[in-house]
């Protein structure tokens, strides 16, 4: 994949990305000046939100992708849509997503969510930031800059409860320290990050592999093996997995008969059925 930088000088913002999508689909393809003109934003603000959009599979041919359709289709459902952003934001460069998402999420604060003092300031964990032991990704960047964009990643895309993935609390603030705890998707969410992102050339995973494995939903939301191996024991029994047993291993398989979208459509198929209910008030 060519080189794309991670480094925007906005903020990621949750509304904003939303609203694009909106926009987008109705014009019918992507148009920096209807976008600025239905906005009121400028060019810069609007062609690095669209950047945005690209990191997070929204767009497609300068159009509206088939998976930002189904965004559009979740957004009253934020236990969806929220999740599957940061999913895609934090997948790794080398799979199309941010930079900085990435290596926060998977590389540092990963950890910290799993240490007894989980509570950490904002210094130290850039500190951890720019002193990874291995830069898995290329990033063009100095140091000043990449501890800019960690924190923009840090305090106005995780921990912001307004506009950003704050509410899913992973990462919150409170005077200047940052608490990191793990979050627990829908485990429709965890079955459409397993098809949208499987690593190449394997035809299945360990199980216990997978609660670290990186990219995937265990690394990604700081899941606890028992929360990971009990989603994925409620996917097999419908089938959208497989579990076997290889050298006395349990290894986890995709159903072939399964793909990225047919995760989105039970998701939709959910989502209408809440509606539904809702609107007959059960």
């Amino acid at each position: 994949m060519n080189y794309r930088s991670s480094s925007q000088a906005f903020k990621f913002d949750i509304l904003t990305v939303l609203k694009y999508c909106e926009i987008t689909s109705a014009l019918g393809e992507l148009d920096v000046r209807g976008l600025g003109n239905a906005t009121g934003e400028n060019i810069p603000k609007v062609s690095e939100t669209i950047q945005y959009l690209r990191f997070c599979d929204l767009i497609h041919n300068d159009k509206l992708s088939s998976f930002g359709l189904y965004i559009l289709k979740l957004k009253k459902f934020p236990e969806f849509f929220e999740p599957l952003l940061l999913f895609k934001l934090s997948r790794g460069g080398i799979n199309g997503g941010h930079y900085y998402f990435s290596r926060l999420l998977n590389d540092v604060l990963y950890n910290i969510a799993f240490e007894i003092d989980n509570k950490k300031s904002l210094d130290s964990i850039l500190e951890k930031c720019i002193a990874l032991e291995i830069e898995r990704e290329f990033c063009k960047d100095n140091i000043e800059g990449k501890r800019k964009y960690f924190r923009q990643a840090l305090n106005m895309g995780l921990a912001n409860s307004v506009s950003g993935f704050g509410k899913m609390g992973m990462v919150a603030e409170k005077d200047g320290t940052f608490e990191i705890v793990g979050y627990i998707p829908h485990k429709l969410v965890t079955a459409f990050i397993l098809y949208d992102n499987w690593p190449r050339g394997r035809a299945a995973l360990k199980l216990n592999e997978l609660v670290t494995a990186d990219y995937l939903p265990g690394r990604i939301f700081f899941m606890s093996q028992d929360v990971l191996y009990q989603q994925l024991h409620e996917l097999a029994a419908e089938r959208l997995i497989y579990i076997e047993q290889q050298a006395g291993l349990d290894q986890i398989r995709l159903n072939p008969e399964i793909g990225p979208q047919d995760i989105l459509d039970r998701m939709v198929e959910y989502a209408e059925q809440t509606n539904a209910l809702t609107a007959t008030g059960l």
